[in-house]
């Protein structure tokens, strides 16, 4: 399935193409990338999220992972970040849709 380390072939240090290289997955996207910064990488899995969705989804990590673990303290910090964030995120949205609605005509 994989090539022989043995065999002659193109030097994937050098060599950029990762099909030529025969190199596959995360080794072929880094082959591919040719030295290019960790950023060109990042862009791939570029996730736009705001900072209220960033604080909810750390809040419920935080809350399930209080639940699982049994944390007593953890869990009520993590309800009420949780809370906070889905209303902000609530008001954000609202914020957004009015105004989309009052630019909807132009």
């Amino acid at each position: 399935m994989y090539p022989d380390r043995t065999a002659p072939g193109p030097n994937p240090r050098t060599h950029t193409d990762a099909r030529k290289s025969g190199a596959r997955g995360w080794c072929g996207t880094l082959y591919a990338l040719n030295g290019a910064p960790m950023s060109a990488m990042a862009e791939q899995f570029r996730i736009n999220l705001n900072q209220n969705l960033w604080g909810l989804l750390v809040g419920l990590g935080a809350l399930g992972t209080a639940e699982y673990l049994n944390l007593c303290t953890l869990f009520w910090f993590a309800a009420v970040v949780s809370g906070i964030m889905v209303l902000s995120v609530a008001i954000t949205t609202l914020a957004y849709t009015i105004n989309y609605w009052r630019h909807k005509q132009d």
